[in-house]
């Protein structure tokens, strides 16, 4: 019972790396000018509540970069 305690906690702590690595690996997707990349990546962490993430997705709606564009 100890080692699944010490499994989940190490799952829990790890969580936010694993979301940080996707957001900057739709950055340098973004940087490249592959929008398409940047929106699969930020989309599923913005999805479970990441803002950056979330700002990041409404910039590429904003300016219609690999999206439509949408204002709303």
């Amino acid at each position: 019972m100890k080692s699944l305690r010490w499994l989940f906690l190490t799952v829990v702590l790890a969580w936010p790396a694993v979301a940080l690595a996707d957001y900057y690996d739709g950055l340098r997707a973004f940087d490249a000018g592959d929008y398409a990349a940047a929106f699969a990546e930020w989309k599923v962490i913005a999805d479970s509540g990441d803002s950056k993430s979330q700002v990041r997705l409404a910039q590429l709606y904003e300016e219609g970069l690999g999206v439509p564009q949408n204002f709303m």
